[in-house]
């Protein structure tokens, strides 16, 4: 495989993990629910979305307390 191929072929894998490596470099409690749905319905447009959503969301954790 050439350069090109090789670098096209980790652009699709990280973009297709995009939701797992989201939710791996915040404090997201459920980490691993989004990795596995990520990896059982990322494949799905509207898996990976749901996946995109849920690791991006904001947890009770992330929010400020007064």
């Amino acid at each position: 495989m050439t350069f090109g191929a090789w670098l096209l072929l980790v652009l699709m894998f990280v973009s297709y993990m995009l939701p797992t490596i989201v939710a791996a470099c915040r404090p997201h409690p459920s980490r691993l629910g989004v990795c596995v749905l990520n990896i059982v319905a990322g494949w799905t447009l509207v898996g990976w979305i749901a996946a995109f959503i849920w690791a991006c969301a904001q947890t009770k954790s992330n929010t400020a307390t007064n």
